[in-house]
């Protein structure tokens, strides 16, 4: 086909050469991407975007890609055994993974060789399905099939065992998890899911058309329902209120208006290739511009030009190197700007705030290592000494470091979950039942006594059939919890108190006992909705409007208007503007940008006013925030207080207040709090590149500016390298200059570390100093609110639920998205994803706020993984096709610890030996500059070669003997040939 012409008259073509060959592609917008090919093979050689960037490809003798050249010029090289299988893979940094096979008829490889040494070995039924696989540490996970290949059990390491029931047609109709606990399957006629019974009884069932589709989901007595046009799509959902929200679409079946629960409407157009370059909401209009490949280069809030505007620019590769945007307030531009290494890892970001004036304002700096197998191996922030990220396998921890001393260590079990944690004097044990829930917490500290000890640290965990945490016991008595058919939280008990009784309408939103209807104007139409089966009721009476007042049975909008206490009105998009207390004077209002982020917040009382102002990058992170204090005339009372935050990705990580700085470290991967660091704000320590830079008033590219940056890591060290001395002497640099300009490292001097002790969702509940001492404890109800803190020694610990902080001006939680109110145990504004982040776009974690977290305000997320379940997924994705070299075989999974080979190490001997390792591999891996001359690069290559040799030979004898003897051999290879490239391209007095 050379051309097609779609029902929206747009329309794409091909080219071909003379045997039928794609040659180039030509989208509705007429961008061209070409392919070339090889003549007599037909073998893609090459892709070439419509920007031109370009990936090559090479290939051997039989067809089989060799090399994968992407833009940036980073390759993966892939090298095949004598039967033509795949025998390893080498990514752009040199690490090697390797395949290993049984002998020379097997076709799946018996074991996987990562590019640490750690070996994954599998092993294989006769009809080709995985049968075991045994991780880096040795723990085995099997599975077992029935006739047809159906995976029928699956069990762990520690005899966990998931087990699947077929029907005749192939279809699951039971699955039973390692409690014994069995869910079961029925179908339709048609084959279509029709009903799951849980565990315990309950029952979800699915009514479907004659296509399929679902038109009805029942569950826990509550029903949604969807409705389809001609054409499959959907155009109606109907919530468990029975409100609607409907969609429409273009002939592209592209979204083109969405009208929700509560009648906010929001209207999109698109390109001829489908990109958004409109969208309507409410009158909010926002505009978006593409560059050639199709990446966003800018969104435009407004009709105008000159509308507030979010940018972004691209590497020569098409990676996104820098965002940035003017705040809407105060006229600061911030900027968030990224460098990756070959891989595409981000290795570094700089947040920063410059003021209209163009000076600069604030600026946080994070840094990344990684080690052979992707896992961030040390990371630096502003104002904080290297973090140093101790793991085994593919990333599990098992200690920190910071500034060069251990602070925390962990030991994980045979599925490396942890079950010990040490800091200090402090220890902290956990179990687990058979589906890898928390089952028991223990924390042990000499300092703190038994009947000191807050609830959290003493913790057992008990769960019903369907899987729900139902109790927490405790030293001081019982956490309870209970839930309705539908899984929602109805009930909570903490020790020493009253339970607590939550009601919800259908679709889930919070029902008060003394909140009313809202009599507004705004709400009638609504008040009258809700009350036309009663015959009591007159909409046309006298007075009706003003003085009817039932209890509220649903919020059909999803917008809850009145708790009892306050009174909460909303803007056209849903966002929360105003509440005001029913008795009293007590008023808080909230204004947002055009993105419906919280800029500016008042509260007003008989007794005092408050007011605050909120900046963002262009990813929506808070990075600013500023508060005043007033009396009740309006009068300031004190400074402005302003608070800078910096981020590690969608965490935060660090907040700046009155020259003092409190650092977070997270659990790797996770929003789980591990460590507080508090301290006054030291100098700003500015790189060599820096302030060569700034000093000499030149720019420096990305090359020579990394090569300063070794050059300066080896000042430090106070061992300068051939290379380093060779270049500076061609540079006509002194090491003595460049090393007295060096800034001093940040130090823990006068620095206060704490350890976060947490809950089983991740929440703080106790700072423990390194000491041992207890210095911050607080009890949370089920919604995140406080009962209870106890804090003589005034810290300011402000995280709350995982990914949550909390605003002591406002009350509210800001949740990264967005902002959470405690109280009500729902947000305060829509989800901005809309219906993939669940039906009601308030809700926080479905209302099950004991199991489920949200950590950035998107959607909810289990807290409990079962083993069993994550195992059988093992079965599911492991064994997959490697469509580059042709052949089968599995990813790793969790768990490799050094090679099966060698001796087993103590956990002290783990952490030197990877240290040592770690030395020599970034030995290895340095390679000269580009732009020096071939002598210099020479004598570079030769000096680095003939050390790593020394160092890997070193390594091996001492711990793991003969594993490097191929490497060492290429090593000293290299160093031959380098000593080749001297004496072509130096003089014959330089050796």
């Amino acid at each position: 086909m050379v051309k097609l012409q779609e029902a929206d008259d747009s329309v794409t073509q091909s080219r071909f050469d003379d045997s039928g060959r794609l040659l180039a592609s030509i989208d509705a917008l007429g961008r061209e991407t070409h392919y070339e090919l090889d003549v007599a093979t037909g073998a893609l050689l090459s892709i070439t975007q419509p920007d031109g960037l370009q990936s090559r490809f090479s290939y051997n003798a039989h067809g089989q890609i060799e090399q994968s050249t992407r833009p940036n010029g980073a390759s993966d090289r892939f090298a095949y055994d004598a039967m033509a299988r795949l025998a390893s893979v080498t990514d752009a940094l040199g690490h090697v993974t390797r395949y290993h096979y049984a002998d020379e008829r097997s076709e799946q490889p018996r074991s996987i060789e990562d590019a640490r040494g750690g070996q994954k070995h599998l092993a294989w039924t006769s009809a080709g399905q995985l049968c075991s696989y045994t991780d880096c540490s040795g723990s085995v996970t099997r599975y077992r099939y029935d006739r047809w290949g159906q995976t029928t059990a699956t069990t762990g390491e520690e005899g966990a065992q998931a087990r699947a029931d077929y029907d005749e047609r192939g279809r699951v109709i039971a699955r039973t998890d390692g409690l014994g606990q069995t869910t079961r399957y029925a179908y339709n006629e048609a084959g279509d899911l029709a009903r799951i019974t849980a565990p315990d009884g309950n029952v979800v069932q699915f009514e479907r058309d004659v296509q399929g589709q679902p038109r009805a989901y029942h569950y826990g007595g509550y029903t949604q329902r969807f409705d389809y046009d001609d054409a499959g799509r959907m155009v109606r959902l109907t919530n468990e209120n029975g409100a609607h929200t409907t969609f429409e679409y273009d002939v592209m079946d592209r979204l083109t208006k969405q009208v929700n629960f509560d009648g906010r409407t929001q209207h999109y157009q698109f390109n001829a290739v489908g990109d958004l370059l409109r969208s309507d909401d409410e009158g909010l209009v926002s505009r978006y511009h593409y560059d050639k490949g199709g990446r966003l280069l800018k969104r435009q809030m407004g009709e105008s030009d000159q509308a507030p505007a979010e940018h972004f620019s691209y590497t020569q590769d098409g990676q996104l190197a820098k965002a940035w945007h003017v705040t809407e307030l105060g006229g600061n531009t911030i900027t968030a700007a990224f460098e990756r290494d070959l891989l595409g890892r981000i290795t570094r970001e700089t947040q920063s705030i410059t003021g209209p004036d163009g000076s600069e304002v604030w600026t946080h700096e994070v840094r990344r290592q990684f080690d052979e197998l992707g896992s961030e191996s040390q990371t630096t922030y502003t104002g904080l000494p290297a973090i140093g990220w101790q793991t085994y396998g593919p990333g599990h921890l098992h200690g920190m470091v910071l500034d060069g001393r251990s602070v925390i260590d962990f030991e994980r079990d045979k599925l490396h979950r942890e079950t010990q944690r040490r800091f200090g004097p402090t220890q902290t044990t956990r179990s687990y039942d058979a589906l890898s829930r928390l089952s028991h917490l223990h924390t042990h500290s000499p300092l703190i006594a038994e009947e000191e000890s807050p609830s959290t640290l003493q913790r057992q965990h008990h769960y019903d059939a369907a899987g729900q945490l139902t109790r927490i016991e405790t030293p001081r008595g019982p956490h309870e919890y209970g839930y309705d058919k539908a899984g929602r939280l109805i009930a909570a008990s903490q020790p020493g108190l009253a339970m607590q009784h939550y009601r919800f309408d259908p679709a889930g939103n919070r029902l008060f006992e003394n909140a009313r209807i809202a009599t507004g104007p705004e709400h009638w139409e609504e008040t009258v909705r809700q009350h036309m089966g009663d015959k009591r009721f007159n909409p046309l009476g006298e007075n009706a409007a003003k003085d009817h007042h039932n209890t509220a049975a649903k919020w059909m909008d999803n917008r809850i208007t009145d708790d009892g206490e306050f009174h909460y009105e909303y803007d056209a998009w849903g966002n929360l503007r105003r509440k005001h207390k029913a008795e009293g004077n007590e008023q808080h209002h909230y204004h947002y940008d055009s993105n419906h982020r919280l800029i500016r917040f008042e509260m007003e009382c008989d007794t005092a006013v408050r007011g605050a102002n909120y900046h963002y990058d262009p990813f929506g992170r808070r990075v600013v925030k500023q508060v005043q204090q007033g009396d009740a005339e309006g009068n300031l009372q004190g400074p402005v207080q302003t608070t800078f935050f910096g981020w590690d990705g969608d965490r935060l990580v660090l907040t700046e207040k009155d020259n003092r700085q409190i650092h977070t470290i997270y659990e790797p991967g996770s929003f789980v709090p591990m460590i507080r660091v508090e301290g006054d704000k030291q100098p700003p320590k500015r790189t060599l590149a820096q302030k060569l830079q700034e000093q000499q008033g030149i720019r420096l590219d990305r090359n020579t500016e990394s090569l300063f940056d070794g050059l300066e890591q080896e000042l430090r060290r106070g061992r300068l390298s051939a290379f380093s001395q060779q270049w500076m002497q061609m540079a006509q640099m002194q090491p003595g200059v460049l090393k007295a300009m060096l800034d001093p490292e940040p130090s823990m001097q006068g620095r206060l570390v704490h350890a976060y002790q947490c809950d089983h969702l991740g929440t703080p509940m106790a700072l423990v100093k390194a000491d041992g001492i207890l210095d911050w404890s607080i009890d949370l109800d089920a919604w995140g609110a406080v009962i209870c803190e106890r804090n003589d020694s005034e810290i300011e610990q402000l995280v709350r639920l995982q990914g949550q902080q909390f605003d002591y001006e406002s009350g509210l939680h800001y949740n990264r998205y967005r902002l959470y109110q405690s109280n009500l145990g729902r947000y305060t504004n829509q989800d901005p994803i809309g219906i993939k982040g669940g039906k009601n776009f308030y809700s926080y974690s479905n209302n099950r706020p004991v199991f489920d977290i949200d950590p950035v305000g998107l959607f909810a997320i289990p807290i409990a993984v079962a083993i069993p379940a994550a195992l059988e997924g093992l079965a599911a994705w492991g064994t997959s096709l490697l469509a580059a070299a042709g052949i089968v075989t599995v990813a790793s999974i969790p768990g490799s610890t050094p090679n099966q080979n060698q001796v087993y190490r103590t956990p002290a001997e783990e952490i030197q030996a990877e240290s040592e390792y770690q030395a020599y591999k970034k030995r290895c891996e340095g390679k000269p500059d580009d732009n020096l001359s071939n002598c210099v690069k020479a004598l570079f290559n030769k000096e680095r070669w003939e050390e790593c040799a020394k160092m890997r030979q070193e390594w091996d004898d001492k711990w793991a003997k003969g594993r490097h003897v191929n490497d060492i051999k290429n090593a000293l290879k290299a160093a031959k040939n380098a000593a080749d490239d001297i004496k072509r391209h130096c003089k014959p007095d330089i050796k």
